[in-house]
């Protein structure tokens, strides 16, 4: 098992054999093809509203061509892009699939990832992305903020 510490306010993440997984409910998990987990405890107490997910690919994935052609992406970046189509889509809800065959969806993930925050780091030969989503705000309470303000 291979803990670390992300930086200030995104709390802890570990990357463990699924064999030894002990699941915590405060975590979020994300599974890589080599059978390791990454388990994420974000640094903050999650209110309802906030949807938080994480996704993880070993660093020296190959993803095929005919995919990189679809996304329009350059292979250098692609392991590190992908875990972040795959962190705003678990956010979203909408399954990668669909990400991936409609550009009109990812159009749309475009927009809502703008209310999202992300992470990617590499650690013990893995890219891992985290990802905190916030709605965005209703229109009474936006126009109560702008009357603060």
């Amino acid at each position: 098992m291979t803990s670390f510490n992300l930086l200030l306010g995104w709390g802890t993440a570990r990357l463990v054999p699924i064999q030894t997984l002990i699941r915590d409910e405060r975590e979020v998990f994300s599974y890589a093809s080599d059978g390791t987990v990454l388990a994420w405890r974000p640094g903050i107490r999650r209110p309802p509203a906030i949807e938080i997910a994480c996704d993880v690919e070993r660093s020296d994935e190959d993803l095929s061509d005919d995919l990189l052609g679809v996304l329009d992406w350059i292979d250098s970046d692609a392991v590190r892009l992908w875990t972040r189509l795959e962190t705003a889509c678990k956010m979203a809800r909408v399954p990668v699939v669909e990400a991936v065959l409609r550009p009109t969806v990812r159009r749309q993930l475009l927009a809502i990832s703008r209310t999202c925050s992300f992470m990617t780091v590499e650690h013990s030969g893995k890219t891992c992305t985290f990802g905190l989503a916030i709605p965005p705000c209703q229109e009474s309470e936006r126009l109560g903020i702008e009357k603060a303000l």
